[in-house]
């Protein structure tokens, strides 16, 4: 809820500029929809494989077991949160105002490494090598989705790779 404040307040607020626009100001549109599709679900279908050969699973040491559409949905709902947030919004306003993609794509993915951080320390208890780890696999998830978005402008690419990467990590 924290995250997705800003956004919804900038695409429920826009004054005189169309739902449609504020909308689009997010990634939320129509457009490229072809090549979102398709390149979300290739990167997502590699952040699965790589995920699933890494055994999936943030280890905590602890056996969970949830239902099949347990997961599916968390994995779903937290896509469309993060990627609205950290590939929706922040990219294209960090372009706008640095005149610059690729540290605009960083900086977002350094960012979105660092509110996972306190889930891997306080949530899962990890040893800090283990922290050090899974920050850069979710940094290296931020920067691969922050590419593609800034491609196809289409907030559904980053939402289907995180969503195939969340089934990655949560089926332990």
């Amino acid at each position: 809820v924290v995250f997705l404040v800003p956004v919804a307040k900038r695409v429920l607020t826009g004054g005189y500029v169309s739902m449609r626009a504020r909308l689009e100001s997010v990634g939320v549109t129509v457009k490229n929809l072809g090549a979102a599709v398709a390149l979300g679900l290739a990167l997502g279908g590699f952040y699965l494989f790589v995920g699933r050969l890494g055994g999936g699973g943030v280890p905590s040491g602890e056996e969970v077991t949830q239902s099949p559409l347990l997961v599916i949905v968390l994995a779903v709902a937290t896509a469309i949160a993060e990627q609205l947030v950290f590939m929706g919004y922040m990219p294209p306003r960090l372009v706008k105002i640095w005149k610059n993609e690729w540290g605009a794509v960083i900086t977002t993915a350094v960012l979105f490494g660092v509110v996972h951080l306190p889930i891997l320390i306080f949530g899962y208890h990890l040893p800090m090598q283990s922290v050090a780890g899974q920050f850069l696999l979710v940094f290296l998830l931020g920067l691969g989705n922050g590419v593609v978005m800034l491609r196809v402008k289409n907030v559904i690419a980053p939402i289907l790779a995180h969503a195939l990467w969340g089934l990655a990590v949560l089926l332990v």
